[in-house]
């Protein structure tokens, strides 16, 4: 069962193994990053504090060769104007 998120900002993208990564703005106060594995488990990637790491991502995510996700966030950072994110 997928879990239910509050406020999805965008769609999913998937690895080669199935797995799907995407973006909540609200579900943590900040917004997060989730990851639903092939079989269907949900798990948080990341919790943005609002701060300097940002808030409320907005926008899909991209993944390169190394599995790195990158995406961007309406607020945080520098004068609360956003933030250019990546994990590893």
């Amino acid at each position: 069962m997928l879990a239910v998120l509050d406020d999805p900002t965008a769609g999913v993208i998937r690895d080669s193994a199935g797995n799907l990564y995407g973006t909540s703005k609200l579900s943590s106060g900040a917004g997060l990053v989730y990851k639903v594995d092939a079989s269907g488990n949900y798990s948080v990637l990341y919790n943005f504090s609002g701060g300097t790491d940002g808030n409320a991502p907005i926008g899909g995510l991209i993944r390169d060769a190394a599995g790195h996700l990158y995406g961007t966030t309406s607020y945080g950072g520098t004068n609360n104007s956003g933030v250019v994110f990546r994990l590893q």
